[in-house]
């Protein structure tokens, strides 16, 4: 059985060949070998928005950003942003009203994901910032 080392070109080529994308990412996050490397821990946002452009079920997206981000060492808001850029359309509001709470960065950036949201999106989610904002404070 020769299994490839961990790396993002093996996720990501896992996830290609499989619609099953949430499950390989649980199964990964909690493999010893995979939680050695910093692959997660050190996830750009760029990554991040990669793995979500590579989840076939739209509805598994939020699923697959939420099981992603506690191996995140510094969530921020780029990794948001990056998630609105290469996810799905539909759920954008719901991807930034579910991942608000884990960036590291929100009191000095916030303003990078409200700058990437449409006037609809700016006012449905609007309550989420107002309520991160005071968690914070």
């Amino acid at each position: 059985n020769d299994v490839p080392p961990p790396s993002m070109t093996t996720l990501i080529k896992e996830m290609e060949a499989s619609l099953a994308d949430l499950d390989i990412i649980q199964k990964y996050v909690a493999d010893p070998a995979w939680q050695k490397t910093q692959i997660f821990k050190q996830m750009t946002p760029n990554q991040f928005g990669s793995i979500l452009s590579h989840v076939d079920s739209m509805f598994d997206e939020l699923e697959v950003a939420l099981a992603l981000v506690p191996y995140i060492e510094k969530f921020t808001c780029a990794h948001v942003v990056a998630a609105l850029k290469m996810g799905s359309e539909w759920n954008r509001s719901q991807m930034v009203e579910r991942l608000l709470e884990f960036c590291t960065d929100f009191p000095v950036n916030q303003e990078l994901i409200q700058n990437e949201l449409s006037s609809w999106e700016s006012t449905v989610t609007e309550r989420a910032f107002e309520q991160e904002a005071l968690k914070r404070k």
